[in-house]
């Protein structure tokens, strides 16, 4: 008895000490700039987050000005490989919820410095006064919706990786954008639809279309999140329209390799948000890891 519980405490200390080494590599690295796409040394496309050639003095690349992709902007942490890769990989593998909230606020970071760049009023707090200050802008909510994970793989893994990346970056988001709230709401299922492993970009497309719908728990989640946005208030058009926020909606997942995934998510979550009232002005991508199948 004694022997067999000093066994189970090992292995739950070996389990921590290898779940602290993956945050601790990913931490390192980005510090280093190495693996990671945000970095001055590389030089990424703004739609898909994949490199670029450094002599190309086109904003965005081949691939994207041929088909634009339906959201504003992509950021990823960095490739499906090295250190980042390895942690999505032990993520991906169990149920290891500190390792999703160690990404989170990575992420966050790197999608803060994007919306500021894009917007710089969110850097700004809203009650802030004299110059400088956005209070006479309307407000802006950066609202956060993880892919969703069909429930067999939540059982078998025993956790719901987008959903926890999405949670710990909310708070992140929060601090780093003083100028925007930050909402996180997971309203979207998933019907089965296997592996996409070894399919092409359009047979991904084609297999995960129309595999995603509002749940009703998440329809529920919806309408409170309508009535915290103020998107159903009382009085004239014009009141309504004054009150209205700005709403960027963010596509969070742990791995983008063809991007059918996080089209489907928005289209989904675009027709659910529209039936609760709720029309963001534009969306966003945030993947912590970015796969290049270029290179195959």
């Amino acid at each position: 008895m004694i022997r067999a519980a000093c066994a189970a405490i090992g292995a739950s200390l070996g389990a921590l000490l290898q779940l602290r080494s993956p945050v601790a590599a990913v931490a390192n690295a980005l510090a280093a700039g190495e693996d990671d796409f945000g970095s001055a040394s590389v030089t990424v496309c703004p739609l898909c987050a994949l490199p670029r050639g450094k002599q190309s003095l086109e904003p965005v690349c081949p691939s994207c000005r041929a088909e634009p992709p339906p959201w504003r902007a992509m950021v990823a942490l960095g490739p499906y490989e090295g250190a980042i890769g390895s942690a999505v990989r032990q993520l991906k593998a169990g149920p290891w919820p500190e390792l999703g909230g160690a990404l989170g606020p990575m992420l966050a970071t790197q999608l803060a410095r994007r919306l500021g760049a894009m917007m710089p009023g969110l850097l700004v707090p809203r009650r802030a006064s004299g110059s400088g200050s956005n209070v006479d802008n309307p407000p802006v909510t950066v609202l956060l919706v993880p892919v969703p994970t069909h429930l067999s793989r939540v059982v078998w893994r025993g956790i719901d990786h987008p959903r926890v990346i999405a949670a710990a970056m909310r708070g992140e988001l929060a601090r780093q954008l003083p100028g925007a709230d930050a909402e996180a709401c997971a309203f979207l299922t998933r019907k089965w639809g296997g592996k996409q492993q070894g399919y092409s970009a359009w047979r991904r497309r084609r297999r995960l279309t129309n595999t995603m719908r509002v749940s009703v728990l998440g329809a529920l989640r919806l309408r409170l999140l309508g009535s915290r946005l103020g998107q159903r208030g009382v009085g004239n058009a014009k009141r309504r329209a004054a009150a209205r926020p700005v709403i960027v909606a963010v596509v969070v997942d742990d791995v983008v390799t063809t991007g059918s995934t996080a089209r489907e998510t928005l289209r989904a979550g675009r027709a659910a948000l529209r039936r609760a009232g709720i029309r963001p002005t534009m969306w966003v991508v945030a993947t912590v890891t970015r796969v290049d199948l270029r290179s195959e």
